[in-house]
């Protein structure tokens, strides 16, 4: 959009003739309220002639959501300790846990993500290993076995 169509549609005072003025006034604030207030994010970029900006270009794109059945995961589950973990879950887990890099500062420092992993393996069988890092574990996937009524 041209800045002349932006400034018609808006119907902006002549002191936004100037591109820092329609900005901090016309563009800024309400794309920073936007962004603020509703599900959607909106960014825009400058198109120039030369050094002269002619017009902005908007991009709208939906704000990312949780996935289906993770709301509220750890809100149900924040009072729930991980069972033990089967063979089966360890052999899942241990790898992605090991390139988690939200976990890497509890990793041992200076080894491969091979040795990571085995360490992991071991790690994943204590349970204060399990209580203490269950948010790293909800993070990369572990779901809760589903309660008996």
């Amino acid at each position: 959009m041209t800045l002349d169509q932006y400034r018609q549609e808006l119907g902006t005072p002549k002191s936004y003739e100037r591109i820092n003025n329609l900005k901090e006034n016309a563009v800024d604030g309400p794309i920073k309220e936007i962004n603020q207030k509703t599900d959607i994010k909106i960014t825009y970029e400058n198109i120039k002639r030369g050094r002269t900006v002619t017009g902005l270009t908007f991009t709208v794109k939906a704000k990312p959501t949780k996935k289906k059945g993770q709301e509220g995961l750890n809100q149900n589950n924040e009072d729930r300790d991980i069972p033990p973990l089967t063979v089966k879950q360890i052999d899942r887990f241990a790898p992605l846990l090991a390139n988690y890099s939200p976990f890497g500062s509890y990793a041992p420092s200076g080894k491969s993500t091979q040795e990571v992993i085995s360490w992991l393996h071991t790690q994943l069988r204590d349970e204060a290993f399990l209580k203490t890092h269950k948010k790293h574990l909800l993070a990369i996937g572990y779901t809760f076995p589903k309660q008996k009524s």
